[in-house]
């Protein structure tokens, strides 16, 4: 396998990621197989072999170096990997054997960038890098908002209407106000809030102010006065209706916690059929039925929350197929208002493996093939995005197609040396 169809380079790919967890020669046997390989070492290769401390290596590839143009380029870079690397002592003088390359540049323009790329180098050279680059790993944690203890906010606070300028300002202006309306809910003005929810100028302010008031009745233990909140929010218009269904799922969830499971169910059941009934906003009512399923199984609600998950995957498929983009062109832009089978299924597909429902996600991608998509793909995203190693090395492993089981192979690799902490460089 020489190039995907992407024209990427699977071998120089499967180099860089070796060379950065420090298998040196493992990456140098990568690097060979490129096509077009003409012996001189990757960039990569050379600055690993200066952070797992071979730099006489990358030392005597610098000094072997004619070319003045690319003398200076090595030189430079190398200066700023020491740095990097917490060494400015030893940067300094690489500059200035750059800045000796460089002043041998016959064309004045390249000269002169070069020129400007050094000195650049040296003002900084004294300061701290940023981040002190150390083949010692430094894992990287993920931040779980499930972790948090206090529970999310009811509903989707930006809502669910595509974005343009017009809902950009207005979600700028509705975060102040829930800033203003949670401030004075919290301080127990339940009056300058009821006021505000008289005077919404929409409907979706109205649903705010309403879920501002929820929230604070769900921190207090109190879902009785949650539940009613949530049931008042006005079904006025789709955005409205799919913040009710939101709240009333926060209101169940809110039972839950204190042990209530028929009142818990009965407010997940009509949050149910209310974003079932929705004419409009698609991916808005896929989104709010999977977040209803994730807290229903999260509830222990196991058949419940299955039959959510099943009626999202009816909707999904309903969804259009995204165009093919060919091999080496951009993908277009999704057109305001459109969106895609894709789209939907990942939802599902990502929120079925958070709560660790195999069967929906295996079902969700096995139906979701049948478009033509790289569905698989999306099920080790979801595997990985959920901290499960193993059940995603296993799902890239059974991915059918070759090139794209390379490349997720690969993507996977690369993701879960981030995850290690291995340098950045």
């Amino acid at each position: 396998m020489r190039l995907l169809k992407d024209r990427s380079n699977p071998h120089t790919w499967a180099g860089d990621i070796l060379a950065h967890a420090g298998y040196l020669e493992d990456a140098e046997r990568a690097y060979a197989k490129s096509p077009g390989s003409d012996g001189d070492p990757p960039f990569i290769l050379w600055r690993a072999w200066v952070v797992y401390g071979h730099r006489e290596r990358a030392e005597k590839l610098l000094e072997s170096t004619i070319n003045p143009e690319k003398r200076s380029a090595r030189f430079a870079a190398f200066a700023d990997l020491l740095w990097r690397m917490g060494q400015p002592a030893q940067a300094r003088p690489q500059y200035e054997a750059a800045r000796t390359a460089a002043a041998k540049i016959v064309d004045p323009t390249k000269r002169k960038q070069a020129i400007a790329t050094i000195d650049q180098g040296l003002k900084f050279v004294s300061d701290p890098p940023p981040e002190i680059i150390s083949a010692t790993p430094s894992a990287r944690s993920r931040v779980n908002a499930q972790d948090s203890p206090i529970p999310p906010f009811p509903i989707t606070a930006g809502g669910f209407q595509d974005t343009d300028p017009k809902t950009a300002d207005r979600a700028t202006a509705d975060a102040e106000l829930i800033k203003q309306l949670y401030d004075r809910a919290v301080a127990g003005d339940r009056a300058s809030v009821e006021r505000m929810i008289e005077n919404a100028t929409t409907p979706f302010k109205k649903a705010l102010a309403i879920a501002s008031l929820e929230h604070v009745f769900i921190q207090l233990g109190r879902p009785e006065q949650a539940e009613q909140y949530a049931k008042s929010i006005p079904e006025t218009d789709s955005s409205s209706s799919l913040a009710k269904a939101e709240a009333l799922s926060a209101a169940g969830a809110a039972w839950v916690r204190v042990l209530n499971d028929d009142r818990a169910r009965a407010d997940f059941n009509v949050a149910r059929s209310v974003a079932s009934s929705v004419p409009d906003l698609p991916l808005g009512r896929v989104s709010v039925l999977v977040s209803i399923a994730t807290a229903q199984i999260q509830a222990r609600m196991l058949e419940d929350g299955e039959g959510t998950f099943r009626r999202s995957i009816e909707l999904a498929q309903s969804f259009p197929q995204r165009p093919v983009t060919p091999p080496g062109v951009r993908r277009p832009m999704t057109p305001p208002g459109v969106h895609y089978i894709d789209e939907a299924f990942e939802k599902i597909v990502h929120a079925a493996i958070q709560v660790r429902n195999v069967k929906i996600a295996n079902d969700a991608v096995k139906i979701w093939s049948k478009s033509g998509d790289n569905a698989d793909s999306s099920l080790v995203d979801a595997w990985l995005a959920a901290g499960q190693t193993n059940e995603a090395i296993d799902a890239a492993r059974r991915i059918e197609d070759p090139e794209r089981r390379v490349s997720e192979l690969l993507s996977l690799a690369r993701n879960l040396l981030y995850d290690a902490g291995a340098p950045i460089f």
